[in-house]
């Protein structure tokens, strides 16, 4: 049992609670175990198949100039920041269409848009 305590113990301090972990665990409260075993499944997949690109890209990186790769760190600020203002404005339509009653408006033009 000392065991087991250690051991998710030291699960808890090292796989920290990020976004990712808080969707799925809200996927496993809405619609079950199954769904939320699968979302972590996937999340693992992806991690293992972008890792060997992340490390590609690292040693291409390391053997570019300064110069160049301040150039990508701006670049990919920028897109981070483009990221959180499109995400800003669908956060706030969306608590404006729930105030407003229009939510099923919403919903059936976010419905369109990915179908």
């Amino acid at each position: 049992m000392i065991l087991f305590v250690g051991f998710v113990t030291g699960l808890a301090l090292v796989a920290p609670i990020g976004p990712v972990a808080l969707t799925l665990f809200g996927l496993g409260a809405e619609r079950g175990r199954r769904v939320a075993l699968a979302g972590a499944g996937g999340v693992v997949l992806a991690d293992a198949l972008t890792m060997p690109v992340a490390l590609g890209s690292a040693g291409f990186l390391s053997s570019l100039d300064g110069g160049i790769v301040r150039g990508f760190e701006v670049v990919m600020g920028l897109a981070l920041v483009a990221l959180a203002v499109s995400t800003i404005v669908a956060t706030d339509r969306a608590r404006a269409a729930v105030l407003d009653g229009t939510l099923d408006a919403l919903r059936a033009e976010v419905a369109g848009v990915y179908e």
